[in-house]
């Protein structure tokens, strides 16, 4: 399994790291299983780690509540806000870009259905035996986690997203309307950090798109990029595109080279660009 061959690749030692600081206490096994929920946290501490996504890699100490008003308006007791960053908000905001896609094309895509529009991150989790169910995800202001599951342990019979998921968007619609724009903690939007480019990749080789290569827009922190191109034309023809506005002379023997690779991106541009249009009109007209 993918998130298997990840965990190991990237060391269970280190996913109790991310765990900790992300606000996660309960014990946690550094055992290669450990990737696939192999042990068990509390919803407020799943939630609280959502929220430092939410909140591009800070993460704010829980507290029981803001203050206290006395009958007449008056405030008895205010708790201060405290907390610290742990992650970069560029590589916060990737996890970010990654959950809003589980709610497009993913397990949270129902989500949708159910009556929210509004800029949402989320995921959706299902333990085994249908023990529990989770929706667990975050607005550009709001981190809402959901559990359903008996005390004995008994089975669901449905996964998180069947169980879980439409609570969460009747909170979600109660607390920020439907589009998410309403009250307190709507109306925000999740801002692009600094660190980050967007770079078109080929889906089937992972590799960059160019001319005789489509690919879909996907984000990278500043240098991460591949650089290998699949474009029959090679990696070379991606590079040369990028001297276009350059301000320097060309050498005459590549001048010719420079026209024809030039058109060949406007070409592949502009069907891109058709391509695009049919795309949207077609999810236009499905909402």
């Amino acid at each position: 399994m993918p998130f298997a061959r990840l965990g190991l690749a990237v060391g269970p030692e280190r996913i109790v790291e991310t765990a900790r600081n992300l606000g996660v206490e309960s014990p946690l096994m550094p055992v290669p299983s450990l990737a696939l929920g192999a042990s068990e946290v509390t919803l407020l501490e799943l939630t609280r780690a959502y929220g430092v996504l939410a909140a591009q890699g800070y993460r704010a100490d829980p507290v029981p509540f803001y203050g206290a008003l006395a009958p007449d308006g008056s405030l008895l007791h205010r708790t201060d806000a405290s907390g610290q960053p742990v992650y970069d908000p560029a590589e916060a905001y990737l996890v970010t870009s990654a959950l809003r896609g589980a709610v497009e094309w993913g397990t949270g895509r129902s989500l949708r259905a159910l009556g929210f529009q509004g800029e949402v991150a989320a995921k959706s989790g299902t333990t085994n035996g249908y023990r529990d169910g989770w929706f667990v995800g975050y607005t550009p202001a709001l981190a809402v986690g959901v559990w359903v599951g008996f005390d004995d342990g008994a089975s669901l019979g449905l996964p998180g997203a069947r169980v879980a998921l439409p609570i969460f968007a009747r909170f979600l619609r109660a607390a920020v309307g439907r589009t998410g724009s309403l009250g307190p903690q709507g109306g925000y939007e999740f801002d692009l950090p600094e660190g980050l480019e967007i770079v078109e990749i080929d889906p089937e080789s992972g590799l960059r798109a160019g001319p005789g290569c489509l690919g879909e827009p996907e984000l990278f922190l500043e240098g991460t990029a591949p650089r290998e191109s699949c474009s029959p034309w090679g990696t070379w023809l991606v590079e040369a595109g990028r001297l276009f506005d350059a301000e320097r002379p060309w050498p005459r023997e590549l001048d010719e080279l420079r026209r024809e690779v030039r058109r060949a991106l406007e070409r592949e541009a502009r069907i891109e660009s058709e391509r695009r249009s049919i795309v949207t009109g077609r999810r236009t007209r499905e909402y």
